[in-house]
């Protein structure tokens, strides 16, 4: 989503031609073409100056070692995207084949210019946040609602973006609803604990750090890192307010006591989560953009630190692995996209923009698989027209898990590609899902979430 600048300006292709007609300039143009002096033409090799298409295509001796992905674990909570502060991924516990198990109402659903936030889970229960304000958790058994409250009274007009954020910590459910209040509850009885008031409304995060901090972003670019037991803020990173955004909410990845944060422009940049001195700072921002879109450069996918790599995916054409100690770039692919790569084991599985699902070796980004989704874009078409949008990767039980607009989840062999399974939610989806307790949580665009097992 696109949200233009408040102010446009228009410019005035110059002062009028004088005594001269279009018809005398087309005379003018005939009588040049039709002079008998030969064309001159130049020696050397012809080289296109405009960017081409890059096609990545897979290796075969990759393909052929499998994803390597590690074993399932039963994870009982998934705190914040991809599992934890890092939003690392992993391989989650689920049992195929997959069904429905429960739904329950979360409050207001999403709208055309809002979609909802991802749900968190722990304790036995999962959380969601509706982008009226609304606070909710349910028995992840049976979807039984078990407390309901309101952060903050934002109507029934949202902002544009995404609807909120939630993270579970060890002081309790940090939570927004994409306005200007972050809040602490008492994760098992919804009891406010603290509320900071922000004067920019929120947009990424919360991510929790370490055990004491907590870390947001906010429209104009902001990072703020507030301590958890009593919402204080301890160090602020101020960012560079667009004219133009891509509508997300990237959160910041955190691991080894640093920050990589992922925004506006394409910037990736990285500090030390103590004090907030920037370390190093880099982009990927398309060099060579080709759509409008891709001139933006944004970042709306949450990028993703596994301690050594930092793995950031951009609307515009990028997908780079950065060091995590330097900065330098290790490797990068020529694909664009809008959702958090999952990374299991030795590889990164990426959905692009285009309808295509990739598994990437996380070491050197040798590409091992390329699956064409249902709808995805041709290679030669460079701005398509309504294409159909996908949500995801999560890797679980073994599998990789898509969800499609429609409201289909996609499963696929992590070593093949190979399409497996299909389940029907009868519901549109602009929500990834989360993986936890067993279960898939499918946040549907109405403001029901699904339990699938």
């Amino acid at each position: 989503m696109l949200l233009p600048s408040p102010t446009s300006r228009t410019a005035s292709s110059g002062k009028p031609l004088r005594g001269l007609t279009l018809a005398a300039l087309g005379a003018l143009m005939l009588a040049t073409t039709s002079c008998s002096v030969p064309e001159a033409i130049l020696s050397g090799d012809r080289v296109n100056v405009l960017p081409e298409i890059v096609i990545e295509t897979a290796s075969p001796d990759a393909l052929a070692e499998g994803a390597g992905l590690p074993e399932m674990v039963n994870l009982n909570s998934a705190r914040m995207p991809g599992a934890d502060s890092g939003h690392s991924g992993g391989n989650s516990k689920l049992q195929p084949p997959l069904s429905t198990s429960w739904s329950s109402k979360i409050g207001m659903g999403g709208t055309d210019l809002t979609e909802l936030a991802l749900p968190v889970v722990g304790d036995g229960r999962v959380y969601t946040v509706s982008p009226d304000g609304t606070v909710s958790a349910f028995d992840v058994k049976n979807g039984a609602a078990i407390w309901s409250t309101v952060i903050e009274d934002k109507g029934d007009d949202p902002l544009p973006g995404i609807g909120g954020g939630l993270a579970l910590s060890p002081e309790g459910l940090v939570v927004h609803a994409g306005g200007q209040a972050l809040s602490l509850l008492d994760a098992a009885s919804g009891d406010l604990i603290w509320t900071v008031e922000m004067k920019i409304p929120l947009r990424g995060g919360p991510t929790i750090i370490g055990t004491d901090r907590v870390a947001v972003t906010d429209l104009d670019g902001n990072m703020k890192v507030h301590l958890l037991v009593s919402g204080e803020e301890l160090w602020v990173h101020f960012g560079i307010a667009a004219g133009t955004v891509l509508f997300g909410a990237p959160a910041p990845a955190y691991a080894n006591d640093e920050i990589a944060l992922a925004g506006a422009g394409g910037e990736v940049s990285y500090f030390d989560a103590g004090n907030g001195e920037l370390l190093w700072t880099d982009s990927v921002a398309s060099l060579l953009p080709r759509t409008p879109i891709q001139n933006l450069g944004d970042v709306r996918a949450h990028p993703v630190h596994d301690g050594g790599l930092i793995f950031v995916i951009g609307q515009s054409g990028r997908i780079v692995a950065f060091s995590a100690r330097n900065g330098l770039p290790v490797w990068e692919r020529a694909i664009a996209g809008m959702e958090m790569p999952w990374l299991a084991g030795e590889t990164l599985f990426v959905l692009s923009l285009d309808g295509r699902l990739y598994a990437i070796r996380r070491e050197d980004g040798v590409i091992r698989w390329v699956t064409e989704l249902d709808g995805a874009v041709p290679l030669d078409v460079v701005v398509p027209e309504n294409p159909t949008r996908y949500f995801g990767p999560v890797v679980a039980g073994d599998r990789v898990h898509v969800v499609s607009q429609a409201g289909t989840v996609v499963s696929f062999d992590p070593d093949s590609g190979e399409e497996v399974e299909r389940l029907s939610l009868g519901r549109e989806v602009r929500t990834p899902p989360q993986v936890a307790a067993g279960r898939m949580f499918v946040m549907g665009h109405n403001g029901t979430l699904v339990a699938v097992e």
